[in-house]
C-alpha cells in the first residue's frame, strides 16, 4: 500500500503545475456590455411636465427593435469593422425588460482594449440613430 504522506503532496504539486500552465496558455476572454434607453422627444413629453420617463409610448419599443435590426445587418457590421470596431458584438432588446425601449450591446473578445473600443463605437452608433 502506498504511503498517503507521499502521494498527497505529489498530487497537490501536480494540480498547481497544471493550473499554472492553464493560466499562462489559455487566452484571456473579455466581455463588455452596455444598455441604452430610448426616450421620447422633448415635445412629446411636454404634456407630462417635460418628464420623458412619464411619456413612454408604444412606438419606442418598435424603434428599439428596428435599431437593433439595423445595427446587426451584415453590411453595417462590416462597416463598423472597417471603422476599427472589429470585435464580435450583438445588439438586442434588453432581456430583462418586457416591451421596453432598452437596447443591450454585448461585445466579447481576447483583447481588452479592442473590446472596450468596439463597445464604445457600437453604443455611439445607437445614440446617433
Amino acid at each position: 500500500m502506498r504511503n498517503p504522506l507521499i502521494l498527497t503532496p505529489l498530487l497537490a504539486v501536480l494540480a498547481l503545475a497544471i493550473t499554472a500552465v492553464a493560466a499562462l496558455e489559455l487566452p484571456a476572454h473579455y466581455q463588455a456590455e452596455s444598455d441604452v434607453a430610448l426616450l421620447p422627444s422633448v415635445s412629446s413629453s411636454k404634456p407630462y411636465g417635460s418628464n420623458p420617463y412619464m411619456s413612454f409610448n408604444s412606438s419606442l419599443p418598435m424603434a428599439a427593435q428596428i435599431i437593433s435590426y439595423q445595427l446587426m445587418d451584415p453590411a453595417n457590421v462590416q462597416e463598423l469593422k472597417a471603422e476599427g470596431y472589429d470585435q464580435p458584438f450583438t445588439v438586442s432588446l434588453a432581456a430583462t425588460v418586457t416591451n421596453g425601449p432598452i437596447l443591450t450591446t454585448m461585445v466579447s473578445g481576447s483583447d481588452k482594449a479592442a473590446v472596450q473600443r468596439t463597445l464604445d463605437g457600437v453604443t455611439n452608433e445607437i445614440s446617433a440613430a
